[in-house]
């Protein structure tokens, strides 16, 4: 996929600023460009800077090649809180409409904002997630999948009109990003230099600090204050833990919550995030939850989206080789089978199986695989479906599954019980323009 926020970055730098018909007229170059050379379509994301100062008018300009391709347009929203959602889907929505592409809806997930309410609802949204046997014998379980409920009706309502718009989720209460996504827009401009200089900055670390504690998400969240990745103000300082670093000397820190760190340092949470990327020359990623993740509680605000058979499921894993992994990485597929499939009886396993597989090649126009077939690429895993499962947790992330048994891609054995053959390497680069199947 190509991703916009390098397209823009290319034509308009880092700046805060909607795009000049010049400015779209190169992305739109670019994207072409990058179609000839295989692309399958073009990607978003909208809760970033600088994705987030973009329009949907930019946006549907842009991805007018899409149509001549059969590329698809998908999309980190540009807002995954509860109010402002909807908005964002109709976003997606829209583009596909307009250029007449599939829309894909990026790993779905919601994040609560209750207005004015929101510093004391918040506290007791946290309680009932950190007391999950208790809280879910007292709040309905309508109540806490509402919102995923909400999202799929208005999926289908897109569906119905004849928008091909599809949709994933992560089997996980769990995020991870880059710690200065959280950040305001308006501190991330000019690149790393000027964004290190701003958080060494006494007066501008206030002023940062400022929206971050002020800020409301309200669209279309192009202002000083309003991106929706502010998640420190909608989940709490509490609610970010510190997932990779560069350096040795601050690895110990890894896994390790912000809150807890400025307890021991007798700093604020801010000023040791500022430290730590000041130290780390920028490179920190994080994760963030509202409590210790896949609490049983909060998972129910996910089970709308883990049962519906056309919501794809997909790990969005970062891979680094440092730090604390994802652990979706050793364990997506395998917690899904085997949580979702046999532990809780929500999924049918044929159907568990295509929303891995089938569902997500056919509505990325991946040709060719995705299917048991004569003629198909051979990628297969043999295993026996009851006994596949994982070990894998938040604080243990670094577990092969379980249950394995042999693993082919490209119809080569990769993996046969626990002995890998490290020295076969049949993976293949796909192409959207070069995907036919070699024979002999």
């Amino acid at each position: 996929l190509v991703p916009h926020g390098m397209l823009r970055i290319s034509a308009m730098g880092w700046e805060m600023s909607l795009a000049e018909d010049e400015d779209i007229a190169y992305m739109r170059s670019l994207l072409e460009m990058s179609m000839e050379a295989g692309a399958f379509g073009l990607s978003t994301g909208l809760q970033y800077f600088p994705g987030n100062q973009s329009d949907t008018r930019e946006l549907t300009k842009v991805a007018k090649p899409l149509s001549r391709y059969d590329g698809i347009f998908t999309s980190h929203l540009r807002s995954y809180t509860n109010v402002t959602l909807g908005n964002a889907i109709d976003e997606v929505a829209e583009v596909a409409r307009a250029n007449d592409v599939p829309g894909q809806v990026s790993h779905i997930f919601c994040v609560p904002w209750f207005g004015p309410i929101h510093g004391p609802a918040l506290k007791v949204l946290k309680w009932l997630a950190n007391h999950p046997g208790l809280a879910t014998k007292l709040v309905p379980d309508a109540l806490v999948g509402g919102d995923a409920k909400k999202v799929l009706g208005r999926l289908q309502k897109h569906r119905d009109s004849g928008v091909s718009i599809g949709m994933d989720v992560m089997p996980t209460t769990a995020g991870f990003t880059h710690l200065l996504a959280f950040f305001p827009s308006w501190a991330l401009t000019g690149g790393r230099e000027k964004v290190l200089a701003r958080i060494s900055d006494k007066s501008v670390k206030a002023e940062i600090l400022e929206d971050i504690e002020t800020g409301r998400p309200t669209w279309p969240h192009r202002g000083k204050n309003d991106w929706s990745l502010n998640i420190i103000r909608q989940l709490g300082w509490d609610s970010v833990t510190i997932m990779a670093v560069h350096s040795e000397g601050n690895q110990h820190l890894e896994g390790r919550r912000f809150t807890e760190i400025a307890d021991e340092q007798g700093k604020h949470p801010f000023d040791v995030m500022c430290d730590l990327l000041i130290e780390e020359d920028g490179q920190v990623l994080v994760f963030e939850s509202l409590s210790e993740p896949d609490d049983a509680f909060t998972e129910k605000s996910t089970l709308p989206a883990i049962r519906d058979p056309q919501t794809m499921i997909v790990t969005d894993t970062i891979l680094l080789g440092m730090g604390k992994p994802s652990y979706l990485f050793y364990g997506c597929f395998p917690k899904f089978i085997n949580r979702y499939v046999y532990e809780l009886g929500m999924v049918d396993l044929p159907t568990a199986i295509s929303r891995c597989t089938s569902i997500p090649a056919k509505q990325f126009g991946i040709e060719n695989r995705g299917l048991v077939k004569e003629g198909y690429f051979a990628d297969l895993l043999v295993m026996e479906p009851k006994d596949f499962r994982t070990r894998a947790v938040f604080r243990d992330p670094e577990r092969h599954p379980e249950g394995l048994d042999m693993v082919l891609i490209n119809g080569k054995v990769v993996l046969e019980g626990d002995e890998f053959h490290s020295e076969t390497l049949p993976g293949m680069m796909l192409r959207k323009q070069s995907q036919s199947v070699p024979r002999g």
